[in-house]
């Protein structure tokens, strides 16, 4: 009886600190997200001149795309580098052991300089600020949370696509890889069934489906947890 009472006593101890560390997350995301949408409402305000020309698959191009579309590159995040093995658009990583995130961009988000610049936007304003610790720990209770991480960053890139001028077939192709990769399935994300195969924290190749389901206050709660800073 002693035993399953220590027994019981720390589910609860772990269970009380996984609390605190996510809702000590809500707190602080607060502010961030006030931010993020203040730029988000800045940047709708300009207009970029961009070259006439489609940008060549090189480094040099992400440079100029990160300076052109002034592209807000987080502190201990890296200067984001060309992977021409890379077959999604963008990726960002974070290694055990490394407190600097990187930041990967593929060949395929260079078909315009409005997909490279929203492409950048996606891996580095969204998923560089993203704590992968409040991902863990709300995966941990229930939430799908590398889903919303996902949808997140989509869903800026679909908000910002007048300013990075996208075609409307890439706004097509990002709402319905969006939808494809991360769908909500009643109101919530099933990450396990529909995406355990695929890279988290990625910007996809394109499919052509749709889901309209609604989403969940769940979901958005986990979304203002994922956000760290």
């Amino acid at each position: 009886m002693l035993k399953l009472n220590k027994i019981l006593l720390l589910r609860l101890a772990v269970y009380g600190a996984t609390t605190a560390v996510v809702f000590g997350v809500l707190l602080i995301s607060k502010k961030n997200l006030e931010a993020q949408n203040n730029f988000r409402a800045d940047l709708r305000k300009i207009k970029v001149d961009v070259p006439s020309t489609r940008p060549e698959v090189s480094q040099r191009s992400i440079d100029l795309a990160v300076e052109m579309y002034q592209i807000k590159i987080p502190a201990f995040t890296n200067h984001p580098k060309l992977d021409k093995q890379l077959n999604d658009r963008g990726i960002t990583i974070k290694r055990a052991g490394n407190e600097y995130f990187e930041v990967f961009i593929g060949p395929s988000a260079f078909s315009s300089w409005g997909l490279l610049g929203s492409t950048l936007a996606h891996e580095i304003e969204i998923h560089a600020n993203q704590s992968f610790l409040a991902i863990f720990f709300l995966e941990k209770l229930g939430f799908s949370a590398t889903a919303e991480a996902e949808r997140m960053a989509y869903d800026y890139e679909l908000i910002l696509a007048d300013y990075f001028a996208l075609s409307e077939y890439d706004r097509l192709s990002i709402a319905e890889t969006r939808d494809y990769y991360y769908p909500l399935i009643n109101g919530s994300q099933n990450v396990a069934q529909l995406s355990a195969d695929k890279k988290i924290h990625s910007s996809q190749s394109s499919p052509i489906i749709k889901d309209n389901n609604p989403q969940s206050v769940l979901g958005r709660l986990a979304a203002a947890l994922i956000m760290q800073k």
